[in-house]
């Protein structure tokens, strides 16, 4: 019963942080030379699953920047994608309410066997 619990924590908490990078992501859209980091669920040793984070290193936009001396410079816009970043956004909040479910569900279980148990 234990490991369905830890299971459905990690996943929550695995789905809580890709739902944080991509909410960082779409805060710093309009912010330049901003790099999107992409969140990829892997296993871990331990039988649930966590998340490893990684840099998008493709360009951005060039645009043009008024530095603090009041020189126009090219510089290149965030490479964020607002598409991907709400469908992640979406896919990481569905994980996060299916893993509350098996929580639930295995506490139940749990409860129903001290029920008869004790």
């Amino acid at each position: 019963m234990m490991p369905a619990i830890d299971s459905a924590r990690s996943g929550i908490d695995a789905f809580a942080d890709k739902m944080q990078a991509a909410a960082d992501n779409t805060a710093n859209v309009v912010t330049n030379r901003h790099k999107a980091r992409n969140a990829a669920m892997v296993d871990s040793p331990d039988q649930g699953v966590r998340v490893t984070l990684s840099t998008d290193s493709s360009a951005g936009y060039p645009v043009e920047e008024t530095n603090e001396h009041g020189e126009t410079e090219i510089t290149e816009s965030s490479n964020v994608d607002l598409s991907r970043e709400f469908t992640a956004s979406v896919v990481a909040r569905q994980g996060v309410v299916s893993n509350v479910k098996s929580l639930q569900t295995a506490d139940e279980m749990l409860g129903s066997l001290l029920d008869v148990v004790g």
